[in-house]
């Protein structure tokens, strides 16, 4: 994994229950008030776990996209 510097934007690609981890790593950015964006796919949307919580970061420094499927090139490109 690439080092990252506090100053950075982060940007977050995780899916299915791979995302556990980002988590904590997205709270602590969070913390450090460190621009976030956080991309989450799952194959379907009982799939997605934490949603809840995640929606919640919206509210705050992260901007957060959940998506049933994966997110094309163009997509993250437009995201960004």
């Amino acid at each position: 994994m690439k080092q990252h510097h506090e100053d950075q934007p982060l940007i977050i690609v995780a899916g299915g229950i791979g995302i556990t981890p980002f988590i904590s790593i997205a709270q602590m950015a969070v913390e450090r008030q460190q621009t976030v964006t956080f991309l989450y796919s799952t194959k379907h949307e009982k799939d997605a776990i934490y949603l809840d919580e995640l929606t919640k970061f919206n509210q705050s420094d992260i901007y957060f996209k959940h998506q049933v499927g994966r997110f094309s090139d163009t997509q993250i490109v437009d995201i960004m």
